[in-house]
């Protein structure tokens, strides 16, 4: 009898589970998505690449086939400009058959030089020419766009293969020609974000201010570019949430290789998959930037192809050095068959293999070289850069905005006194703004100590010394709700997701230390676990070493992705948690699609500092977890285990009665958990 009554409440249990968690379903991860994540040579360092590079990089292969009915066809209009714009540079190769003659026309290349090495009016007449792209619309939408479009269009056959360097190559040329055609002499200059990648936050690099690329934070309200809209919305930029930008062991690993096929996909190992390694840099960037559909609608795509570009150039005369030509080292293993040497390039009547030619940079354009700087000669070309010596080898690095947190109080008496001063001495006003603007640069000590606050749209260039971020993240991602080229957010819903955070070994010392009798014990740590014989067990020293420096804060950030497995969209989010506590956790709320607009499939990842993988968890229906793939299944059958919007899903967990009683969670409707050990 008791046997049977134990049965039948099982029963009675799987049943209620089934009913109440009946609307969300783990499913299999696809197993073309799945192989992608197992592959060997993207897991056979545990820090080199990042994993959530990495799976971007297979997500994007995985998924970008469910747009391509939607994105539709080049249109004929900017089919015929582009072979215009090819024919600008046949044009400019005729006539050096001589020795004469081509020495004539060497020096009447083109030249591209890193972005803050531009004078100020090579760089406000490459700002103006873009500007003037976009205001074009004789191609529609308008002529910037219409590249944005181009790149959109063929993003499945450009990347994930061989063609992907050929390819960029010729697209930097044709639109250089398409910025000529507005202000002739201008060309594209590249970011060599690896003057960046030393500063403590690179988001305040002096890149991102208002006479460089704008803000990097959220939408882009200052600027050359300030309030751009696109095709997939407005410019947005999420810096520094995700990804990563180039540093110098990168490139060095890469000009290590002799061969193209050592460097591209499908077949390269990191650390020398060059594809992956750029796309670090698109994540790091963000908003439009991160997905290679959009990337093209932001400005900051061409400037990093551009220093991608000088990499290869530079590649390639290490391989004739070696004696390999690199016209001809095209891969016989090239990935998709839209990436064969012979086939169509889709620009113009140009050839795959047509991306391989020298005659690019020897009769187009060439590059000057990155800026460098020594002991003996500090000067690094450019009032925005400055020469670091104290890191051992002598590195050249950008200068830094400086802008000051200000209260609401101070910012209103602020705006009084400008309106009041407006009215007194505006040319006086206008010739110290216009020197300011000119002469004051921000000589920041990149490796300093201090605080500086969020970047305000009003920002100042300051020569104040000593001063470094503070390791709270102040910004927020700002998604686009982009889903199968529509951008809406009334078309996604909010899932609970959970995060449990093991502390890391790298965090076992915060610098708290006990006192006895009087005396700071500063050989034991308070919050170090494995100071502690009822913690020893579970947090064994084995601190193996990192590559990224995201390990230094109280805080830890970990990322949660959702991709869509039966539609194309992403979002992003982060969770943050505190480091000192051997374990720690966090609700937060994933947006996904609506399943009212048919079934959704999602995988959601999750990632801790240096971009490791979480262990998903999904619940089973005798109410626990069990280790799952990520990959989950939402219907619109009740009851809900998700939220019509945000805040929806909040009270769908929370249980807040008055202002009276306690708040309290009901877990048992967050269908998924990430542990991050």
């Amino acid at each position: 009898m008791e046997m049977k009554t134990a049965v039948l409440n099982i029963l009675i249990l799987v049943l209620l589970s089934i009913q109440v968690y009946c609307k969300i379903y783990e499913i299999n991860t696809p197993d073309a998505l799945k192989n992608c994540f197992d592959q060997k040579r993207l897991n056979g360092n545990s820090s080199d690449p990042h994993w959530d590079s990495a799976h971007a990089y297979c997500i994007q292969k995985n998924n970008w086939n469910l747009l391509k009915t939607a994105w539709g066809n080049i249109s004929i209009e900017t089919e015929n400009w582009v072979d215009e714009l090819l024919r600008m540079s046949e044009y400019e190769m005729e006539g050096t058959r001589t020795k004469r003659q081509a020495s004539r026309r060497r020096r009447r290349l083109r030249i591209r030089k890193e972005y803050r090495i531009l004078s100020d009016t090579e760089r406000n007449n490459f700002h103006r020419a873009i500007n003037m792209l976009k205001r074009d619309t004789s191609v529609r939408p308008n002529r910037y766009d219409a590249l944005g479009l181009l790149h959109q269009r063929l993003v499945d056959d450009i990347h994930h293969g061989a063609a992907f360097l050929p390819f960029h190559r010729v697209l930097l040329v044709v639109c250089e020609n398409a910025l000529r055609q507005k202000i002739p002499g201008v060309t594209i200059p590249y970011w060599d974000s690896r003057l960046d990648k030393p500063l403590r936050d690179a988001t305040r690099s002096i890149m991102w201010s208002n006479s460089f690329m704008g803000s990097v934070r959220g939408r882009v309200r200052n600027g050359p570019f300030r309030n751009w809209n696109t095709p997939a919305g407005p410019l947005v930029r999420n810096g520094g949430q995700i990804g990563d930008l180039f540093d110098h062991s990168t490139i060095r690993a890469i000009l290590t290789r002799s061969r193209l096929h050592e460097i591209a996909e499908p077949n390269a190992v990191p650390p020398y998959d060059y594809e992956i390694r750029h796309g670090d840099v698109h994540q790091w960037v963000g908003g439009l930037m991160e997905p290679a559909e959009t990337a093209g609608f932001d400005p900051i795509f061409y400037l990093h192809h551009s220093f991608v570009d000088y990499v290869w150039e530079l590649f390639r005369r290490n391989q004739q050095r070696r004696g390999v030509n690199p016209t001809t080292d095209y891969p016989s293993e090239y990935g998709p068959a839209s990436q064969g040497p012979r086939r169509p390039m889709r620009l113009g009547r140009l050839r795959n293999i047509h991306g391989m030619s020298s005659m690019y940079t020897s009769r187009i354009y060439s590059y000057e070289p990155a800026p460098t700087c020594s002991y003996t000669n500090t000067n690094c070309g450019s009032k925005y850069l400055r020469c670091i010596t104290r890191s051992g080898t002598p590195r050249c690095v950008s200068v830094e905005i400086i802008s000051r947190r200000q209260s609401r109080r101070t910012r209103r008496r602020r705006r009084r006194t400008r309106r009041t001063n407006r009215s007194r001495s505006r040319r006086g006003r206008r010739g110290k703004r216009q020197a300011l603007n000119e002469t004051a640069v921000a000589l920041v000590d990149t490796f300093s100590d201090g605080y500086v606050g969020p970047i305000y749209t009003d920002q100042m260039i300051s020569p104040v010394n000593d001063i470094c971020p503070s390791t709270n993240p102040y910004n927020v991602i700002q998604n686009m709700y982009l889903m199968n080229g529509l951008s809406d957010t009334r078309v996604w819903v909010y899932v609970p997701v959970k995060i449990v955070y093991k502390r890391q070994p790298e965090q076992m010392q915060f610098d708290s230390f006990p006192v006895k009798r009087g005396q700071l014990d500063a050989f034991q740590d308070i919050y170090d676990p494995t100071g502690y014989s009822s913690l020893i067990d579970l947090f064994p020293v084995k601190a193996q070493p990192r590559t990224c420096g995201e390990m230094d804060s109280i805080f830890t950030k970990v990322a949660v992705h959702s991709d869509g497995l039966n539609y194309h969209g992403s979002y992003r989010e982060f969770a943050l948690l505190d480091a000192r506590q051997p374990f720690d956790s966090s609700i937060m709320y994933v947006a996904v699609k609506s399943p009212q607009m048919g079934p959704t499939d999602v995988v959601l990842t999750a990632y801790g500092p240096c971009g490791n993988v979480c262990k998903p968890h999904c619940r089973d229906l005798m109410g626990g977890y069990k280790h799952c793939d990520g990959s989950i299944k939402l219907t619109n059958r009740g009851p809900k285990g998700y939220g019509e919007d945000y805040g929806d899903a909040v009270r769908m967990l929370w249980n807040a009665p008055g202002p009276d009683h306690l708040p309290t969670i009901n877990e048992s409707d967050i269908f998924l958990h990430f542990v991050c050990d």
